[in-house]
This record gives C-alpha cells, structure tokens and sequence, in this order.
C-alpha cells in the first residue's frame, strides 16, 4: 500500500503514515515487526528493518491517543545504523464536519544515524581516488549525527468506507547527513 495507509492510519503504524490515525484507536495497542531485507546478498550483508510501538487511549479515546515508538534500519547490526524514536499524539479534532470526523495529531521524532569502525575511516582516498592518505576522511570523521524531527498529520473520516489523510513529514527539514559540516568552495576566476 505503500504512502497510501496515510489515508487509513488506523492502528499503531500511524506514528509512521500519519499520527492523526492515532485518535481513532478505541483500546492500547502493541505492534512489532522485524523484516530481513534482500537475504541471500553475495557479500554477506545482512539488512534488517524493526518496529516496536505501542499506543494508549487516553480516557478511552476522549482526550486522544499517546504513542511511542522505535524504528531501526541496520547493515550487520553495527556497520551503519538509522533510529527513529517516536512521541505521537491524535485525537478527534471535529465531530459532525459535513458528515464525518475529522482527527489530527502529531509525531515528535528524534533520528539518528551512525556507523562501525571502517578501514576508511582512518585512511582516506586522495582526491584522484588512487592512493589513500593515511588520515581520517574528513566526511566520515563524524560517525554519529543526530537531530529533532516532526510529522503533521490529518485525517477526515466519511462513515465506515470513505476517508481522506494527508501528512507532512520532516517538517523541521533534519539533517543527518555526514559530513554536513564539511564546506566545498568552488571558485570561478573570470576570463
């Protein structure tokens, strides 16, 4: 279903799709997954994907959903690693809106990329790409990043069989990128 469970969101998995599907929940709810991503590579890698989350009505749903939630993508569990931990909250924003209802919610995220101890680390390809320096890569000198993060979302049901939702997603616009401190100059001399 891909981005389109952004107009369902009506289980735990909406603290990923679109947080606003969390005010629909009408009891807690526990989810996990674990996923083994493109098995049998030649080199040996092991890709893997995993989930835990869990959401809790408040007052039965009167005054919303609270969720938490972990995401972690890893190559061999330490080479590189991606975390995305999870504050969400949905509730019912509109009863009775042209027939239907109408939910919004919020999920405060803080991500995390990082990476092992690898040959290249310490003995960085020279510019031309055929000898290595023997000092640290300057992009790769920071092996953790880390930054805030939010997703907005709606979500407009019409009865049983009919609804809208739509999802802002890294509105803070992170950047985790390695390397994001290092400036490339480019000079133009005019002819």
């Amino acid at each position: 279903m891909g981005n389109a469970f952004t107009a369902v969101a009506d289980d735990i998995y909406g603290v990923y799709y679109n947080p606003a599907g969390l005010g629909t929940l009408p009891r807690p709810q526990f989810g996990t997954s674990y996923s083994k991503l493109f098995t049998g590579l030649k080199d040996g890698s092991d890709l893997n994907d995993q989930f835990f989350g869990y959401a809790h009505p408040l007052t039965g749903g009167r005054h919303g959903t609270l969720a938490v939630a972990w995401n972690s993508f890893s190559v061999n569990n330490s080479l590189y690693k991606e975390n995305q931990y999870y504050l969400s909250y949905g509730r019912l924003m509109s009863k009775g809106l042209a027939g239907g209802e109408l939910y919004g919610g919020a999920s405060l995220k803080y991500l995390t990329r990082s990476y092992g101890v690898l040959p290249e680390t310490s003995n960085a390809v020279a510019a031309g790409g055929i000898a290595r320096t023997g000092s640290a890569d300057p992009v790769l000198a920071e092996r953790r990043k880390m930054a805030p993060d939010l997703d907005l979302g709606v979500l407009y049901r019409l009865g049983s069989h009919y609804s809208v939702g739509a999802a802002l997603t890294h509105a803070l616009q992170p950047n985790v990128a390695f390397g994001a401190s290092i400036v490339v100059y480019n000079s133009f001399l005019p002819q």
